[in-house]
């Protein structure tokens, strides 16, 4: 009898081991699971998702936090800078801006929103050797992206700081001619054929 007991007990003991073992696994699988979800490219996507939403909202402080907390969380991603320099573009915040798009086009200089926004920056500047650095940026991106029309108007103004109005005026005149086209453009190359003291060419960009 006391050995039947005895079975019983260790078959008992051993159910037991086995139930905790398998409680120890699910645990294991739950906290592996968790960290999966919490990686570091998780929670930046997390951040750039709230911070995309702030940016719509116009929320500007809170879209700057969760920015930066995606460029905490991904030191090496260019895509949380160049988010983080649109929201301080949004609030008015222009050098802390440009700082924050540079630092996406030296993470990955192949970024070409990132390096479009740096030119058009840099484009405002009287400076003759920062427009020209503009220039050179905004021909990278049509080489990346030869269609694009923000790049051919871009190059337009520096070519217009630089005093090549022609050239300038080349630019515009191809932007005009890809969809979409743009007021801007058209603006842009009214003020250029002024500049040349062509009233009609304006006139007609302007239609």
């Amino acid at each position: 009898m006391e050995g039947i007991w005895h079975g019983r007990g260790h078959v008992k003991r051993r159910g037991t081991l086995m139930r905790g073992k398998v409680s120890v696994l699910c645990v294991a699988a739950v906290l592996a699971f968790y960290g999966c979800a919490r990686s570091p490219q998780a929670k930046e996507a997390k951040y750039l998702e709230k911070g995309k939403k702030a940016l719509e909202q116009r929320n500007y402080s809170v879209a700057i936090l969760q920015f930066k907390n995606a460029a905490q969380a991904q030191p090496q991603d260019a895509e949380a800078y160049y988010q983080l320099g649109l929201a301080y573009l949004a609030a008015n915040d222009y050098n802390t801006a440009a700082s924050a798009f540079l630092k996406a086009t030296e993470l990955n200089p192949k970024h070409a929103a990132a390096q479009l926004k740096v030119a058009t920056l840099m484009a405002t500047s009287r400076n003759k050797q920062i427009v020209e650095e503009a220039q050179k940026r905004t021909e990278e991106v049509l080489n990346l992206l030869p269609e694009d029309v923000d790049a051919l108007n871009v190059l337009a103004i520096t070519e217009l700081r630089l005093g090549k109005p022609e050239d300038a005026e080349t630019h515009l005149e191809e932007a005009l001619k890809r969809p979409p086209s743009s007021l801007k453009s058209s603006v842009a190359l009214a003020q250029t054929r002024l500049a040349r003291k062509d009233v009609p060419g304006a006139e007609e960009a302007l239609k």
